[in-house]
């Protein structure tokens, strides 16, 4: 993982940061396996509405294809 290589070739301090868009039950561990790893300071930001007004939302705006779908299509249908 990089934060070991960081700090055993640099011998540096590092500092993580962590943007919340959504992945909810995965903060947790990310945020206990930087301080084990002896992480310095862990930032976690809530981004999930700048996330959502400036991508998701623009994204059905233009009709976006993901994996040969509309991504404004109702996703209550059955594959």
């Amino acid at each position: 993982m990089i934060l070991k290589w960081l700090q055993d070739t640099y011998h540096c301090e590092v500092v993580t940061f962590t943007a919340d868009i959504g992945q909810g039950e995965e903060l947790a561990p990310a945020r206990a396996k930087a301080k084990k790893m002896g992480v310095k300071e862990i930032f976690i930001d809530d981004l999930r509405e700048e996330f959502v007004r400036d991508f998701v939302f623009p994204m059905f705006r233009a009709n976006a294809i993901y994996e040969a779908n509309t991504c404004s299509a109702p996703r209550s249908r059955g594959r």
